[in-house]
């Protein structure tokens, strides 16, 4: 059949495009984030172990020796796993380069994947992304609003966008109600909305960013009972309209307590330039 096209009109707007980010791109309030120069290679295997029954639904991620790099493992389906690698721009190879053995290479430097990858088979062309992080300027505007990735993404490690875009259209939903019961369909309208969202997800990037400065810090609190209740509120999404995250403080400074410390065994983990740049 031939396509269509069918023009509609509605008093408000919502772009759940998701980093097709339709409304930011068309209004020009797209912005890259600096501070994560992160690519990926990605692809889906049959055939993985996915290791012990009780959590082999469980999405597993792979911490590598190259500073800022990490590995996925997703279960798509009964049989089919997402596995993709992540790292820093400046130590994905650039020109004609395989991207298979490129992933190989790093999912060999890990003996426990390794292990799970033996029997493994690729079902497509390999998948390449880069620069993939940015925000908008405005989550809101008289008419519109933005949701989830279509208004920012950060990173994929934890999955931050799964929580961002579950909450974002709880907040969204209850916003766009109020607008239409008062008529009011302003930005100033959604003004809450963009407050409670963004300051949301300035906890997840700096959560994900002191991550990536030191990653000991967020495995030792894992083996800690307090830490862990800690770091679920974040992991869990609990970021929302809070009025403190204390986890993060205390991740911040045990960062500290490491970059005073010449001695410390953790020393030689730390990732110099923090503070990272803000999207400009």
């Amino acid at each position: 059949t031939t396509a269509k096209e069918l023009a509609c009109r509605g008093c408000i707007v919502v772009d759940a495009s998701g980093r097709n980010t339709i409304l930011g791109s068309q209004l020009n309030l797209k912005r890259m984030d600096p501070a994560f120069a992160q690519f990926a290679i990605h692809n889906w295997f049959e055939g993985v172990d996915r290791g012990p029954a009780e959590t082999a639904d469980y999405v597993h991620l792979y911490t590598l020796p190259t500073p800022r790099a990490w590995l996925w493992q997703i279960p798509i389906s009964s049989s089919i796993t997402s596995v993709g690698i992540v790292v820093r721009r400046e130590d994905f190879p650039t020109g004609h380069y395989d991207a298979e053995q490129f992933l190989a290479r790093h999912i060999a430097s890990h003996p426990d994947l390794a292990r799970r990858m033996a029997r493994s088979r690729p079902l497509h062309e390999f998948a390449r992304e880069g620069n993939y992080s940015y925000v908008t300027d405005r989550f809101v505007g008289d008419g519109w609003l933005l949701l989830g990735d279509a208004a920012r993404f950060i990173d994929p490690i934890f999955s931050s966008g799964i929580s961002v875009a579950a909450e974002s259209a709880r907040l969204a939903a209850t916003s766009v109600m109020a607008s239409l019961q008062s008529g009011d369909t302003s930005a100033a309208a959604f003004a809450e909305y963009e407050q409670t969202l963004r300051s949301g997800l300035d906890v997840w990037r700096e959560f994900i960013l002191r991550y990536y400065q030191l990653p000991p810090v967020f495995l030792d609190l894992l083996d800690q009972d307090e830490g862990r209740a800690g770091l679920r509120q974040i992991l869990q999404g609990e970021v929302y309209g809070v009025p403190s995250v204390p986890i993060l403080d205390r991740i911040v400074q045990r960062i500290e307590a490491v970059k005073a410390d010449p001695q410390h065994p953790w020393r030689k983990e730390l990732t110099t330039g923090f503070p990272f740049p803000e999207p400009a």
